[in-house]
């Protein structure tokens, strides 16, 4: 079963895909009538937004990307878990 898109939302209740976001944001430039009727209409459509494309639009996604010549290198796996372990501290303090 495909995704349903903010897009798909806006075609088939004949909004723009700016007031289906702001709806579905809970935005208060959206009257609550309206927002009501979208978000059920999400609801009931099986509608998840993207968190990565959240992220993403936001400019940080507090994801690192790490290329290793082998996983199964002792090296590269302590390097890893350090790594790892540094950040969530950093998250955290």
């Amino acid at each position: 079963m495909k995704k349903i898109t903010i897009k798909d939302i806006a075609k088939a209740m004949g909004y723009s895909i700016g007031t289906i976001s702001k709806a579905l944001s809970n935005s208060h430039e959206i009257s609550p009538v309206t927002k009501v009727e979208i978000q059920k209409f999400a609801n009931e459509h099986g509608y998840q937004s993207n968190q990565y494309a959240k992220l993403l639009r936001k400019g940080r996604t507090n994801i690192i990307g790490m290329i290793v010549p082998s996983i199964g290198n002792p090296f590269s796996h302590r390097f890893s878990k350090a790594l790892k372990e540094r950040c969530q501290k950093r998250l955290i303090t």
